[in-house]
């Protein structure tokens, strides 16, 4: 027997003009549960509500009683009692009923998804959701494009730092404008992001104090806004809001964040091959690669391997990984020592290329699952996207770093079901090559040679795969 949750809506207007009284849907309702020997669980009612708001509360506590599995189908006497928008309408269905395996039903339409026809639907619904967030997505860029040719600011979303939105135009903040201004004196002098960060943490703006990081201030130096420029679909005009800074200033900033990030790229990354082992780390937990990192001050710095879970967990919102750090110079040492070992015991060499191969199903079972891992948040991304949650320009970075993670991963999954290398090849390699005369390039290529990967475990001890 089914558990139906019935639910209910009608607004002032609705319920004068069409007659969709809330009694009346509710007799009309449970007449039909009764017809089909159905239980009702409760009826959930929102008496004056726009289907365009989401925020009705009998609705959100259907929500919450869908995911607690507390019925089996949800029954309304129309479709658009429970949204008049295609895309809300098909996010509930898809994302909130049926992930919770509780059925759709609505009288009226006689749609059902429990049925061969009903799930058919859904896709109807999909196309004509996509047609409606297309045709918001179109309005929305040419209203944008509209107030960026009469030098306007696009309006909604977050006001830049410094102005304030008031009118329909952008009016300087005396008092957050005098911190964009500090903000540019400081990077001509030579700061770096999280010193400038830091050098604002007693200040606040409309979005709270500033945290010591770099994205916040990343995002002022590079915004041709406080020089009274408005971004269009071919590039920048001049608006009719007060600059803050002079173009001068903005453009030996740009120098300055060119070179902030070139020292960037060189000094606090291992994503770039300068460090020994750089891509050939793996986290046994989570299936993410380790990359070298920075911590401590400039006087008093070292060096990490360090799981990517657990070093960007915040940016991506995977769940954070526990596995430990391993300073860089332990860890390479350690594998200076295995290959001189190689290189000098052939008891060693023939002992390690003679031993069984290692399963590469392990380390394809953990590549496939932060494969899985990655896909999903591809997938979740997009579709705060579609849903209009998000707009492109914030997730265009997020996505760019998963599809570049998602690329590798599938290139390492190949390469870990690839044929292995003849041992003769490696005692060439070998005999050839004195590790202690190699500069730090060569170091890494040969490493890259002759090892496949290298598994970090949890309790910091850690496995080679060899290529042969």
């Amino acid at each position: 027997m089914k558990k139906v949750a019935i639910y209910v809506r009608v607004s002032t207007q609705e319920q004068a003009v069409e007659g969709y009284s809330i009694s009346e849907q509710i007799d009309r309702l449970t007449k039909f549960c009764e017809a089909h020997s159905w239980k009702i669980y409760k009826v959930y009612t929102d008496p004056g509500f726009s289907s365009g708001n989401m925020s009705r509360p009998s609705l959100q506590k259907l929500f919450a009683d869908c995911t607690q599995k507390r019925f089996d189908t949800v029954l309304v006497y129309k479709l658009d009692r429970l949204s008049r928008s295609q895309k809300d309408t098909l996010y509930i269905i898809e994302d909130l009923f049926l992930t919770n395996h509780v059925d759709f039903i609505s009288m009226s339409e006689n749609f059902d998804t429990s049925t061969p026809f009903g799930r058919a639907m859904i896709g109807i619904l999909s196309v004509f959701a996509q047609l409606e967030r297309e045709q918001i997505k179109e309005r929305m860029a040419m209203g944008r494009e509209g107030r960026a040719k009469q030098g306007k600011w696009h309006g909604g979303g977050n006001v830049p730092i410094g102005y304030d939105f008031i009118n329909d135009y952008l009016i300087p903040n005396e008092y957050e404008a005098a911190q964009v201004k500090q903000i540019f004196d400081l990077a001509i002098r030579g700061y770096s992001y999280s010193d400038i960060a830091r050098s604002m943490s007693g200040y606040t703006t409309k979005y709270g104090p500033y945290k010591v990081g770099y994205n916040t201030i990343s995002l002022i130096l590079q915004n041709p806004i406080y020089i009274g420029k408005i971004k269009t679909n071919t590039g920048y005009i001049n608006g009719i809001h007060e600059p803050l800074i002079d173009e001068t200033t903005f453009n030996e900033v740009q120098k300055k964040v060119t070179q902030i990030a070139e020292y960037y790229k060189k000094e606090h990354t291992g994503h770039y091959g300068q460090y020994l082992l750089s891509g050939l780390c793996r986290c046994a937990s989570c299936g993410a690669t380790y990359s070298a990192h920075y911590v401590g001050t400039k006087k008093h710095r070292y060096k990490y391997y360090k799981c990517r879970n657990r070093a960007y967990n915040w940016r991506d919102g995977s769940p954070k990984c526990m596995s430990p750090n391993i300073r860089v110079e332990v860890l390479d040492n350690a594998f200076l020592n295995e290959i001189r070992h190689l290189q000098l015991d052939p008891d060693y060499f023939d002992e390690v290329s003679n031993s069984p191969a290692a399963d590469s199903s392990s380390l394809v079972e953990t590549l496939n699952k932060r494969l899985e891992n990655i896909q999903k948040q591809i997938a979740r991304t997009i579709r705060l996207y579609s849903l209009g949650s998000v707009e492109e320009k914030d997730i265009e970075n997020q996505l760019q770093i998963l599809y570049s993670e998602r690329d590798t991963l599938s290139l390492e999954i190949e390469n870990a079901t690839a044929d292995q290398k003849d041992t003769a090849d490696v005692k060439s390699i070998l005999s050839m090559s004195n590790i202690d005369e190699l500069d730090d390039t060569e170091k890494h290529n040969l490493v890259c040679l002759l090892i496949n990967h290298i598994m970090i475990n949890s309790n910091g001890d850690f496995e080679i795969h060899w290529t042969f």
